[in-house]
């Protein structure tokens, strides 16, 4: 049993990074799933530190471990858990749910919201994502010249090539041509924990790309990938406009897409 999981989520939640238009009524469907979940939003990268990405993997896999030896004053040494992912936050919990690190894992469902395509399918240039300079410099070193990169830095060619399960998972989500037999086996012996919904008029993850990573090349991966469209202009970073006008017809398709995420994660 989850004890305190309401209040536990609801902090936990408060303290995660997010964009600015993802206010605390995104969480407030999510508490009431009856077991502790964790929000992602976004990562970034600074040279001066390691990648946030790197860090929050290691800081769940520390969380879980203080869990399960029974440190955590509200959760359930036994407790299960949930992931939901917006955006980028998806690709960093579509690494951990397939490298499950100690089979931590094994009966977590994901749900991503405007994720879930492999990194070089995302068209992240926008005023509150990346600007071109950007994004041409991280494009470069992931996926153009990462070889090279591997070849010259031993460390890095460590992790991403040798024994380390995240490394290679993490390779397999950079570029959809690499290691793309790994990926798609992977999400096939998990197309019932993992459910996607993408966005009709969302052009930084376009849900036609969802759809090739998450059902893969043959279209044969049974991943659940829901297409929506709202009665109204929006975006992938605000998808819920948060304008007096649209108040009727945002609460109504909120309630709609939080309740199929909830039920998902409750069955």
């Amino acid at each position: 049993m989850v004890k305190g999981h309401a209040r536990w989520a609801e902090r936990q939640a408060r303290q995660l990074p997010r964009f600015m238009f993802c206010q605390e009524v995104w969480i407030k469907p999510l508490i009431e799933i009856q077991k502790p979940f964790v929000w992602f939003s976004c990562f970034w990268v600074d040279n001066s530190r390691p990648p946030a990405e790197a860090k929050c993997h290691q800081f769940l896999d520390d969380f879980i471990e203080a869990v399960k030896a029974g440190k955590h004053p509200l959760i359930a040494a036994d407790a299960h858990y949930a992931f939901f992912a917006y955006s980028i936050g998806a690709f960093l919990s579509q690494i951990l749910v397939i490298s499950n690190y100690n089979g931590y894992f094994d009966n977590t469902k994901l749900c991503m919201f405007c994720g879930g395509p492999v990194f070089n399918r995302f068209s992240p240039v926008t005023k509150f994502i990346l600007d071109s300079e950007a994004n041409v410099v991280l494009y470069s070193f992931l996926i153009e010249h990462l070889e090279s990169h591997l070849k010259k830095d031993a460390r890095l060619n460590h992790y991403l090539n040798g024994d380390h399960t995240e490394g290679i998972v993490f390779r397999a989500m950079l570029d959809y041509k690499v290691n793309s037999e790994l990926r798609e086996n992977a999400f096939r012996k998990l197309s019932k924990q993992i459910m996607a919904i993408g966005l009709k008029q969302d052009t930084v993850i376009p849900p036609y790309e969802i759809i090739n990573t998450l059902q893969g090349k043959y279209r044969d991966i049974p991943v659940r990938v829901d297409i929506l469209d709202f009665p109204y202009r929006y975006k992938h970073e605000d998808p819920f406009p948060a304008l007096e006008k649209l108040r009727n017809q945002t609460d109504e398709v909120f309630g709609k897409v939080f309740d199929s995420i909830c039920e998902f994660l409750k069955a």
